[in-house]
């Protein structure tokens, strides 16, 4: 009886470690922002975008098996004379390379302080690039804000989790939420899908069922809603996607 409990045992753990995270590694990494299109009374329409949301692709190792030892290098016999000889030359240059540094020691310090100052210069010169840029992108979002709406909606992007495996399916959500105070004319949802993904079109879903228009094209799901969404009301479209073993293929 012992030796067959051993064996129950050790099978036991050994299927435990193959469903261990180290078993896996992370060949790929997916990010989603949709975007929001929405209007009061149909003259003026307002976008709003979502968060940014990512989620990690991982797969079973299976470089570990690529790296199996050579049985033919062993094999070859190493030659002993030549690898003496360069043992000998090499203990010859050894002095001769050890009094070049202490001559040339000032030289490699004015060296170093001019790569230094280098290095100083070009940082100064990229926060200085940098820095005009940032203005811009503050200005461009605060005339941004001002075209819109006081009272935007909410809108943000999920995913079902936060690390799936190569084949597993799930779903990215994006959440619409009327939180003006009047009652939206016309709302559409577009979700750039990553090409990489394996979308099912069939599957789509929206919460609560609102009267709506799904279409797919161009690496898009575009959902319209052709009634007005009432303040306070929230929407979810819920999209199911996998990344497939071709596009693990390609990411390894």
């Amino acid at each position: 009886m012992k030796p067959l409990l051993i064996l129950i045992l050790a099978a036991a753990a050994f299927l435990s470690g193959c469903a261990t995270p180290s078993n896996l590694e992370r060949i790929a990494t997916v990010q989603n922002r949709a975007e929001a299109l929405y209007a009061y009374g149909g003259a003026a329409r307002f976008p709003v975008n979502s968060d940014l949301t990512e989620i990690s692709i991982y797969a079973p190792l299976q470089r570990r098996h690529e790296f199996a030892a050579v049985p033919e290098a062993r094999e070859k016999p190493l030659p002993s004379k030549p690898v003496a000889r360069e043992h000998l030359h090499s203990a010859e240059a050894v002095p001769k390379e050890q009094a070049a540094p202490a001559t040339n020691s000032q030289e490699t310090i004015q060296r170093t302080d001019v790569q230094k100052e280098n290095v100083v210069t070009r940082e100064q010169a990229a926060t200085q690039v940098e820095k005009p840029q940032a203005a811009e992108v503050k200005q461009q979002t605060v005339a941004a804000d001002m075209q819109v709406s006081e009272h935007q909606p909410t809108f943000h992007a999920k995913t079902s989790k936060e690390r799936v495996n190569v084949g597993e399916k799930f779903e990215l959500t994006m959440e619409f939420e009327n939180s003006t105070p009047v009652d939206l004319a016309s709302v559409q949802l577009t979700d750039p899908i990553d090409p990489r993904l394996k979308l099912f079109q069939k599957d789509i879903k929206v919460k609560p069922n609102f009267k709506h228009h799904v279409s797919v094209g161009n690496g898009q799901v575009v959902v319209r809603f052709s009634k007005e969404i009432e303040r306070g009301k929230r929407v979810r479209v819920i999209i199911p996607v996998m990344f497939p073993s071709t596009s693990a293929a390609a990411a390894q």
